[in-house]
């Protein structure tokens, strides 16, 4: 169990469906906790590691058999042990016999969440203006300002609860989101009307396209060749903290603009001042790095 919440979705919760075909003849889940990722880097951060508390949402959500969650933090002996196929995974299909726990899991949070599905904004954003130092998309805040001005409704995810966020998905016509975690909780739906707009963070980023689109419709605003990567906050150019650069923005903003998130023409000045603006806001953790990142970003522009 991935304490990470994009993680946890995609990776984590695909074998609990057997939870719907036994129901309470099971005594318990069992996951295996996992040292990485956020908050869990040593031996000692496992000892004390705990489900996430979405854990609990989700299964209450998903409508589960109230059976107690085991989490394993040292070698352990289990008499009986039960280890479903998973129903999905990063980069593959839904199994055939999948699709009907998910259909159960789509009715189940449709009839929950229905208030916040009616409440739902028809155009979303959910951008990640706040988590730059974690990796984000330079000149992100431009976009945001516009849809802003647009009367797109701008979300952040972290300050909704997961009733929430996985009722606006439902509920919304489009939404728009910078490639990352907020689209993840797409993953316990079978399918939906809601059209997907993704900013890219990273080149060859199939996998988001690939989860989504068995489930709702599903596009990219820019092609791998319109993407150029600054190092993250640690020197690496290859990793998800990387800093996204749109070599050129106009053609994003004009697909933004043909979707009905943004209006009036590009501003490029505007635009270049927001690059820099989130570049400051990504806070590197080294001098080196940062000069990096702002040498990396000035060459380019320079073209």
């Amino acid at each position: 169990m991935w304490g990470h919440f994009g993680h946890f979705f995609v990776d984590c919760i695909h074998r609990l469906w057997a939870l719907k075909a036994g129901g309470e003849s099971y005594d318990g889940i069992v996951f295996l906790a996992v040292q990485g990722l956020e908050k869990i880097r040593t031996s000692s951060d496992l000892s004390k590691a705990k489900p996430p508390a979405f854990l609990r949402d989700l299964m209450r959500l998903l409508d589960m058999p109230p059976v107690p969650v085991f989490l394993i933090r040292e070698p352990t002996t289990i008499d009986r042990l039960d280890v479903p196929p998973a129903g999905t995974a990063p980069r593959n299909d839904i199994a055939s016999f999948y699709r009907f726990y998910l259909d159960q899991y789509q009715q189940s949070l449709s009839e929950k969440l229905a208030v916040y599905i009616e409440r739902a904004p028809e155009r979303i954003y959910l951008g990640r203006r706040h988590l730059m130092s974690k990796g984000g998309i330079l000149g992100c805040s431009y976009f945001e300002r516009c849809m802003h001005a647009a009367g797109v409704y701008c979300a952040t995810p972290e300050a909704m609860s997961l009733d929430q966020q996985i009722g606006q998905i439902l509920g919304a016509k489009v939404i728009t989101f910078d490639e990352g975690s907020a689209a993840h909780p797409t993953q316990v739906l079978s399918r939906i009307d809601t059209t997907f707009l993704m900013l890219p963070r990273r080149r060859k980023n199939t996998v988001y396209g690939h989860a989504i689109s068995q489930r709702a419709p599903f596009s990219v605003l820019a092609p791998d060749n319109n993407i150029a990567v600054l190092p993250d906050r640690f020197g690496s150019s290859s990793s998800p903290g990387g800093m996204a650069v749109y070599i050129d923005p106009r053609p994003v903003f004009q697909k933004l603009k043909r979707h009905g998130f943004v209006e009036g023409p590009f501003d490029m000045d505007a635009f270049r001042a927001a690059e820099q603006a989130d570049l400051a806001a990504s806070n590197a953790t080294t001098d080196e790095t940062s000069t990096g990142r702002i040498t990396a970003l000035r060459d380019l522009r320079a073209g």
